[in-house]
């Protein structure tokens, strides 16, 4: 597995893989799509993950502004436990590299990662707080 920075085009790959499960995201013009993925690269971090063949699998990160929204998606075809692994592994990186106290995330797909990565469901949204 090979992680990289994450690029506009892989964002709006990914994004084109989800299609249908954030009906506002696909109702965007392709201008506010790419403007969506410049605020993911410059609020925080955002990277890529690619197979060892080199095919893109999926993208997330941290965007922080005194607290962090985590946030992940995968192509669904592609999803494997190396890859949950991998990005459970970076979410500490960067939670621990960027000292976060607390880190928001809400979830169309999985609940139970996140649990898994220790946030707890509050009021709908999920919450990871250092303790």
């Amino acid at each position: 597995m090979k992680i990289e920075p994450m690029t506009i085009e892989d964002f709006l790959t990914i994004m084109a893989a989800n299609h249908g499960i954030w009906p506002q995201y696909d109702q965007m013009p392709e201008e506010q799509k790419r403007f969506l993925a410049h605020v993911n690269i410059c609020t925080g971090t955002a990277e890529s993950y690619f197979d060892d063949d080199g095919n893109l699998f999926g993208m997330g990160g941290i965007r922080y502004t005194g607290i962090g929204e985590a946030w992940f998606l995968t192509v669904p075809e592609r999803r494997r436990p190396v890859l949950f692994r991998t990005v459970a592994r970076n979410f500490e990186r960067i939670r621990d590299d960027k000292n976060l106290f607390r880190i928001f995330a809400e979830s169309k797909i999985s609940e139970h990662f996140l649990q898994e990565l220790g946030f707890e469901k509050q009021e709908g949204m999920h919450i990871w707080t250092r303790k």
